[in-house]
């Protein structure tokens, strides 16, 4: 599956450490362990990281702080959203994959009506 950058503020990908904790969800913040491991990055940066990354920091510490009661347990829910996402990033951009797929899948009764 080629790679997604969906609704999510280009700035994140200015911090190289938040790109690569958000990679897995393709940029998007899940998971609760997502927002832990990025608010202990911020917290660990020198002030001078901080005043490179000022805007980006606001819109991160903003995002996780309106989330915070969303944001999934990756425990269970982890491996069901990522594929929720990835199933719909199907149906929306591979219509006709996503369609032949389901019949597949309807056919051999994994799937019922």
């Amino acid at each position: 599956m080629k790679e997604v950058h969906p609704f999510t503020y280009p700035i994140y990908t200015r911090i190289e450490y938040v790109e690569s904790v958000l990679k897995e969800t393709y940029g998007l913040l899940v998971y609760q362990h997502q927002a832990a491991q990025i608010s202990d990055y911020i917290e660990g940066m020198s002030n001078e990281e901080k005043e490179t990354y000022k805007l980006a920091i606001k819109i991160l510490k903003s995002e996780i702080e309106r989330r915070k009661r969303t944001l999934a347990d990756y425990s269970f829910f982890e491996k069901r959203a990522l594929l929720c996402y990835r199933m719909a990033y199907i149906k929306s951009n591979m219509p006709e994959h996503f369609s032949l797929f389901m019949e597949e899948k309807y056919k051999k009764g994994s799937i019922q009506s």
